[in-house]
């Protein structure tokens, strides 16, 4: 429960983020939320908070919530499908399969955060999974 509430805070902030400092993506104009006063991005700071802290929290959390099917035992189908899914919408984007603007350095943090922080758990729990299966 403690890890569900941690993805869901980490979704949040990303959310947060892109609200305070870039609210013009179409997942507002889906919603429905409007922000017509976002903070301007006048430092380094705030440049990363714009463009790249709110990628970095969503792969986070969706490595997270990787490891947490992992340990419950999903399918490894889905796991990694849920993995590839970041990868995929910057490809969507880029072949205008779906609104938004194409980002390598969304692409880049996307497997910053699988490479660096959380493919060794993930990985040796999936092949846990696939070591444990029975076949009839």
């Amino acid at each position: 429960m403690k890890k569900l509430i941690i993805i869901i805070m980490l979704l949040a902030c990303g959310v947060g983020f892109y609200w305070l400092f870039r609210p013009n993506i179409y997942l507002f104009e889906i919603i429905g939320i409007e922000n017509n006063q976002p903070i301007e991005a006048s430092s380094s700071i705030f440049i990363f908070f714009r463009n790249f802290l709110p990628d970095m929290l969503w792969a986070i959390a969706i490595n997270l919530t990787a490891i947490l099917m992992a340990s419950k035992k999903f399918p490894v189908f889905y796991i990694y499908s849920l993995i590839i899914l970041p990868f995929l919408s910057e490809i969507f984007q880029y072949t205008g399969l779906i609104p938004g603007t194409f980002d390598w350095y969304d692409m880049v943090i996307y497997l910053f955060v699988f490479l660096l922080c959380f493919n060794k758990k993930i990985i040796h729990l999936c092949k846990k999974n696939l070591n444990n299966l029975s076949v009839p």
